[in-house]
């Protein structure tokens, strides 16, 4: 049977802060954390977003090592990647 009013299973009516099936309840706002790389290596236009540090950590050492030739990423690297991680609301 079709769901012509885009109901819930359990009957309840989509809204903004219940979006019903296609969402996973309710939305939040929550927020996104994103790194540039730009902001520290000038000539490049790499970025990562997640919803924290240690979401970005893996995608940031991976790029470094590919594109920058980082073997080690010390605390002092580290130190400015954090300095550069904007925070915004996603």
């Amino acid at each position: 049977m079709a769901n012509p009013e885009n109901r819930d299973p359990i009957g309840r009516t989509p809204t903004s802060t219940t979006p019903g099936p296609e969402g996973a309840g309710p939305r939040t706002t929550e927020e996104e954390v994103i790194f540039r790389c730009s902001d520290i290596h000038v000539t490049c236009n790499w970025e990562a977003r997640g919803r924290d540090e240690s979401e970005l950590r893996p995608q940031i050492e991976q790029h470094g090592r590919e594109h920058h030739g980082i073997r080690e990423f010390g605390e002092d690297i580290w130190n400015r990647v954090r300095a550069a991680i904007h925070r915004r609301a996603a």
